[in-house]
């Protein structure tokens, strides 16, 4: 067991640190979480990710997942932006857990301007989602693994040349060891593992106003860019419980690619399984932003309801809601 752990953790460390820190990364829509539990308690979520949406996390989660999952989620994102998921999942009894996912974001219409023409009449959108499959399995009675694949897309509004549309491919893989004191478990996970994507098309690049013209050529094609890859590691426990309260603490350490290593810390109080308050907080971000998140949680049998909010910091408030049902 002890050697599975050693291995999945070499191999998350290894993969992160070959291609961490390498700039500015696209298809940054796969950074906003989703799950409204999980961002009330600060997104220190690796080890508590479990069932249906912990294919948004650590897939390994998906493991402890029984019978049929569903999972619905919606964020109340900036300036009209639209950003949601949705997930499904099925136990297979002894030979795993098998699970499909989407997850997109809409930016809403506005309106086109170029360098010539600051006030076209033209309304235009950005939208990009992902789409994938995942499976996990418990590899010993005590530890899971878990991996999803999936297919990537954004489009961009067209310009003078055609249209612009990225496509690629990510990998997620991680692990879950689950302990039977005070129900400790560590996760670890590498989300957004995959080749550098590039936009199709062209452009031409301005500069005071008139079209830079290269080797005869006034023509530029785009660069290529990574994802945006993040290694999570994580470990959470009961830190209290009594008759009708349970009081849950989590830790994550999360290293992006393109960003600051974040410290994540959470505190759920659960009282008669019934209803779970929250507050998380991340520190190192060094955006300012989306720091200070709270949320609660409300367990009506096979339905769980779940609210998140998070402080914006010189933005509007963010406001994030989930639902989960099991069959």
């Amino acid at each position: 067991m002890r050697k599975i752990l050693l291995v999945v953790l070499i191999l998350c460390v290894i993969l992160n640190a070959q291609f961490a820190k390498l700039g500015i990364n696209g298809m940054k829509f796969l950074d906003i979480g989703l799950d409204a539990r999980a961002i009330g308690l600060g997104e220190a979520y690796a080890s508590l990710a479990e069932g249906t949406s912990a294919v948004f996390w650590n897939p390994a989660g998906l493991s402890l997942g029984k019978g049929i999952g569903t999972f619905f989620a919606y964020n109340n994102w900036w300036a009209g932006i639209m950003h949601g998921g949705i997930a499904a999942s099925y136990n297979l009894g002894l030979y795993g857990n098998v699970a499909i996912f989407y997850s997109g974001l809409h930016s809403g219409w506005f309106e086109k301007t170029t360098v010539e023409n600051e006030e076209t009449g033209i309304d235009v959108y950005y939208y990009a989602y992902q789409v994938g499959a995942t499976y996990s399995r418990f590899l010993t009675d005590r530890f899971s693994f878990g991996v999803s694949l999936k297919v990537l897309r954004e489009m961009y509004p067209s310009n003078e040349l055609g249209a612009i549309q990225i496509w690629g491919g990510g990998l997620d893989i991680g692990g879950l060891y689950v302990t039977n004191f005070r129900d400790l478990k560590i996760g670890l996970a590498l989300l957004n593992f995959g080749p550098d994507t590039r936009p199709s098309g062209s452009y031409y690049d301005w500069e005071d106003g008139a079209i830079v013209v290269t080797d005869n050529d006034s023509t530029k094609d785009f660069k290529e860019y990574p994802l945006p890859m993040q290694f999570k590691g994580g470990i959470s426990m009961n830190l209290y419980e009594a008759e009708g309260i349970k009081v849950i603490g989590a830790f994550d350490i999360a290293s992006p690619g393109d960003n600051s290593t974040r410290y994540c810390i959470g505190l759920e109080g659960v009282l008669q399984n019934i209803i779970a308050l929250r507050v998380g907080y991340e520190f190192g971000r060094n955006d300012q932003i989306l720091g200070f998140n709270t949320g609660i949680g409300i367990n009506a049998g096979p339905l769980k309801f779940d609210y998140a909010f998070s402080d914006g910091g010189y933005l509007p408030f963010v406001h994030r809601v989930s639902l989960k049902m099991g069959f």
